[in-house]
């Protein structure tokens, strides 16, 4: 269980400061806006179950544990993601796939940014075991405008996190 809190510390720490880097670079200049997507995608082995680590993702109490200092959170089609990450910094977004244990899919972005506004990424999350260990698919879309800025960095955070 601690490789899961440990991963997902990690991975939310890095994913803030990359959305930082991002938007600083956007604001220091301008640039046309882009309508494609990319997607970054990564694995991870976990020692727990689909439903162990279904829990932390969609209990509010737990998402606070390894995430996060307050969550509200109504995991359903259309339910609000809301996750206070560190004071005055919010994510926002809302639930758009859910199958328990196996699939979760939501919106993500940051409350009062225009570079990263709520909903403006998906987040899709598989949960999926094999006999030893449990694998769950992270899959980050972004604007093409994130990928011509800084592919290695969201690309290297992901894999960082993850690894």
């Amino acid at each position: 269980m601690s490789e899961l809190k440990d991963f997902l510390e990690e991975f939310w720490d890095v994913r803030l400061e990359t959305l930082k880097r991002e938007a600083e670079r956007r604001s220091e200049r301008s640039m046309d806006a882009a309508t494609d997507t990319t997607v970054y995608e990564r694995t991870l082995a976990i020692d727990a179950s689909p439903e162990t680590v279904w829990e932390f993702l969609v209990d509010p109490e737990k998402l606070m544990r390894w995430k996060g200092i307050n969550a509200d959170l109504d995991t359903q089609p259309g339910g609000i993601f809301r996750c206070e990450v560190i004071p005055g910094h919010i994510a926002r977004g809302e639930y758009v796939e859910i199958d328990k244990p196996n699939k979760l899919v939501f919106t993500w972005g940051w409350d009062g940014s225009e570079d990263v506004p709520p909903g403006s990424s998906t987040i899709e999350i598989e949960l999926a075991s094999d006999r030893r260990r449990h694998q769950p698919p992270l899959r980050a879309p972004g604007p093409a405008e994130r990928r011509k800025q800084s592919p290695r960095t969201h690309t290297a955070g992901i894999t960082t996190c993850r690894a």
